[in-house]
């Protein structure tokens, strides 16, 4: 489902990678592997959030890249959270920078793993993914527009079945660490709230 944190992060990479034009990002779920709490944690106060607190969140160094997508291909990345039959996780809620917005029906259905053996147990399945009413700062994305955008290089390189991100051919401009991107936001424009999680409105 849609997380603060997953927004969070995409806020951070969005502005980090501004001067490079970006005018959305996205973040992958597996990038993000903790919360961050309000709570002290050893002795830097409530609601501080630590070097070490954040590389815990988001601990896999990659890089940010800006590169440009028509709004098709865009929702195409979308469409693509719903994953391959068979997959440990049937879908991948990508973290979406402030001012995207989008409307998403997914459906699901749990097969055994092994029908001729029912002890075995069952895995849920996305079967089908339907993005609509696809809006970045309150106008409707063009399909056939370019716009521009920035993801880390997990996703760059096609990540977690990802591939419309990996198809691009036009060059990647390099937005440097992601953790270094949270941190610089988050001291930039500390304190920061939680980000809102109803920039995906689930059908």
């Amino acid at each position: 489902v849609e997380s603060a944190a997953g927004n969070l992060v995409a806020d951070a990479q969005a502005w980090a990678s501004s001067a490079n034009g970006a005018e959305v990002a996205f973040m992958n779920p597996g990038g993000v592997r903790s919360d961050l709490t309000y709570a002290d944690s050893g002795g830097e106060g409530d609601g501080v959030v630590t070097y070490g607190e954040a590389f815990t969140f988001q601990p896999f160094g990659n890089t940010l890249k800006t590169f440009p997508m028509t709004g098709a291909q865009i929702v195409s990345a979308l469409e693509e959270q719903c994953q391959p039959a068979g997959s440990s996780r049937p879908f991948l809620h990508l973290g979406v920078s402030d001012g995207f917005t989008y409307d998403l029906a997914k459906t699901f259905v749990t097969v055994p793993i092994d029908p001729a053996n029912p002890d075995a147990g069952s895995i849920t399945n996305c079967t089908s993914v339907t993005v609509s009413n696809v809006m970045l700062n309150g106008v409707a994305l063009d399909s056939a527009a370019t716009y521009i955008v920035t993801v880390n290089s997990f996703l760059s390189d096609g990540g977690d079945n990802f591939g419309t991100f990996a198809s691009i051919t036009d060059p990647k401009l390099d937005g440097g660490n992601d953790l270094e991107a949270l941190t610089n936001y988050l001291g930039t424009f500390g304190p920061v709230a939680p980000p809102s999680t109803d920039r995906v409105n689930e059908l």
